[in-house]
């Protein structure tokens, strides 16, 4: 990316991503613009998940596995897991290139860059929210990853020693330590792997919080303003047309979740990205509130306390961009929650309205995060899946970076390139 002097940065997005690149962007001195297609209340994918950063998730979602995965639940519609087969060539493209990562040697090349970047965010997280006094009610108490079986449990174990060899803190539970540290949610289970470095919070109060604060910091924020077209000249991008107008700034970043790729393709840029739609649940007044957040790992489901809520979240159903709701995944989710938790009381989630958003997730399991070859002045930052709160803050600090023309460090620029699967539009 060539460098000029950067005045004003216009972010398409305001979900966690695009919030806290406003945020990064707006601490380096420019003037910033943010366009969103929502009415400030908070669309997409981050008010409704499960409030966890897991520096400890460091394999990707393309992993050995996933394919097996995939064709078990592919005839069971109220799994957790499911491919939403379609006919378009941009769906084709993507499993062809997920099914070539889901290999041994994609997640040896990508565990250590995870393991690094969510670290990295974990310290950046502490330091945004010291900084901006918001009250999300984050709490550093770890995440546990509870199984029914044992074979499950020894899974869980290799992932808690990969994750251990990377540095991080982790222990195993016994049956009885769990039902010690859950009292009340009548668990099944056979033990579990705590990761010591995971925190949870309000994932609502975190992006009310943070837009507030860029408010009060001198960000704009055209809100129920859908981004239509690119005003480009040569290879650089003069500005932005809306719904609200036209935007005219140095740098445009793109971290508009699932709506990135037919705004990038307006830009000569086709990526690869699908929803992983998924489903949440949350209890006001639960019955029983655990002190901790806790991975049901057999059902695939995250049980979440969120300043005295409970929230249970869950199912990734990849290629479904759609706004309906699948019945039979929430069903899915209630069944599981209950075989899992059996002496929880069984009617708590039965009357609980379900939420629904779509994760952007790339072919390879790693986000996209950079310059492109599309625009010299165009940065992406998309593609989180079940990371976008986890990677947030240092994502920011990135496309900050960029901005002032510098580059995504070294050690990550190969993994979250944005340009690694490009073809032209």
């Amino acid at each position: 990316m060539s460098v000029h002097p950067v005045r004003h940065v216009a972010i398409v997005g305001a979900g966690a991503i695009g919030l806290c690149a406003a945020y990064a962007c707006r601490r380096d001195g420019a003037e910033v613009t943010v366009v969103d297609p929502s009415d400030g209340a908070g669309l997409g994918a981050t008010p409704g998940n499960a409030g966890l950063i897991t520096p400890s998730h460091v394999v990707p979602l393309a992993a050995p596995g996933m394919p097996t995965l995939g064709l078990r639940y592919a005839v069971d519609p109220s799994g957790p897991f499911g491919l939403a087969w379609n006919l378009r060539p941009e769906f084709a493209r993507f499993v062809y290139q997920f099914l070539r990562s889901c290999t041994s040697a994609h997640v040896e090349r990508s565990a250590p860059v995870l393991h690094r970047f969510g670290m990295q965010n974990r310290e950046a997280w502490l330091e945004l929210l010291e900084d901006t006094g918001i009250d999300c009610g984050l709490q550093q108490r770890g995440l546990a990853m509870i199984c029914r079986t044992q074979r499950m449990l020894e899974a869980e174990r290799r992932l808690g020693d990969r994750a251990a060899a990377l540095g991080q803190r982790v222990e195993e539970w016994s049956e009885d330590e769990v039902s010690v540290r859950f009292p009340g949610m009548g668990l099944q289970s056979a033990g579990a792997i705590w990761f010591a470095e995971d925190m949870h919070g309000s994932p609502d109060r975190i992006a009310d919080g943070l837009r507030a604060c860029l408010r009060e910091r001198g960000v704009r924020f055209h809100d129920a303003a859908a981004a239509t077209a690119w005003r480009i000249q040569g290879k650089r991008i003069l500005a932005l047309e809306t719904t609200a107008g036209r935007v005219e700034a140095d740098r445009f970043v793109v971290a508009a979740g699932m709506g990135s790729p037919a705004l990038l393709a307006k830009a000569g840029l086709r990526l690869l990205l699908e929803a992983g739609k998924g489903y949440s649940l949350t209890l006001e007044q639960p019955p029983v509130l655990p002190d901790l957040p806790a991975l049901l790992v057999e059902a695939r489901l995250a049980v979440t306390p969120m300043s005295g809520r409970l929230r249970v979240a869950g199912t990734m159903e990849l290629g479904d961009a759609g706004g309906r709701f699948n019945r039979r995944r929430i069903e899915g989710i209630r069944a599981a929650f209950r075989a899992f938790c059996p002496g929880y009381p069984a009617e708590a989630l039965e009357a609980v309205e379900p939420w629904m958003g779509h994760r952007p997730c790339t072919p390879d399991g790693l986000p996209y995060i950079g310059p492109t070859q599309a625009a010299e002045n165009l940065l992406v930052a998309c593609g989180h899946a079940m990371l976008g709160l986890t990677l947030a803050p240092v994502t920011g600090q990135w496309i900050a970076a960029c901005c002032r023309g510098e580059s995504v460090p070294e050690w990550a620029s190969a993994a979250v390139a944005v340009d690694r699967f490009r073809s032209s539009a």
